[in-house]
Parts: C-alpha cells; structure tokens; sequence
C-alpha cells in the first residue's frame, strides 16, 4: 500500500490535470508516472517536476544512460539513500515496473 496515494487525469485536482496529461506524453516507465501521479495533490510541486522534465527532455545533450549515471554519481557523493534507491530502480538495468 503506497504512503501517497496516486491520482488519475480523471480525479486529481484540476490544476494538475493537464501535468499530468503530459507526463503521459514523456516516455516515462511506469514508476515515474506513479511518481507525477503521487504529486497531483500538490500541483505547484508537479508543475516544477514536469517543467524539469521539460527543460532536459528539450535541451539536454546526454543521452539516457549518461544521464543516469550522473544522477547516480551525484546521489552517491551525497550518500543518499532515498535517492540512490530511486536511481536505481528508475536507471538502466533498474526494475522499471513495466
């Protein structure tokens, strides 16, 4: 049973509507549209993940996988292991619960 309870298009609240919609529209695997799907409640918060999203899927000059990399390097050097579990299971090779 998850701590955050995810929300549909269909019953998040009406500002986070249309994120989420979007988020449909990235190629998310199933964890990260859980991840958008657990921060509806909060529509300011989803509007920032999604405009990152945004910003890298539209600029970003690194692949996937060097992507995951980085963000593994950076969450070991803060020893992180909130952050470490989510790369991992988010990156290539995780368990992307498709």
């Amino acid at each position: 049973m998850a701590r955050i309870p995810a929300h549909t298009i269909e019953d998040a609240p009406a500002a986070a509507r249309p994120l989420l919609a979007e988020m449909i529209q990235f190629p998310p695997d199933r964890a990260t549209a859980q991840h958008a799907a657990q921060m509806a409640p909060a529509p300011a918060v989803l509007e920032a993940y999604v405009s990152i999203r945004r910003a890298t899927a539209r600029h970003g000059t690194f692949g996937q996988q060097v992507r995951a990399a980085l963000m593994l390097v950076a969450a070991a050097a803060d020893a992180s292991p909130y952050a470490l579990a989510i790369i991992s299971a988010l990156g290539p090779g995780g368990d992307r619960t498709t």
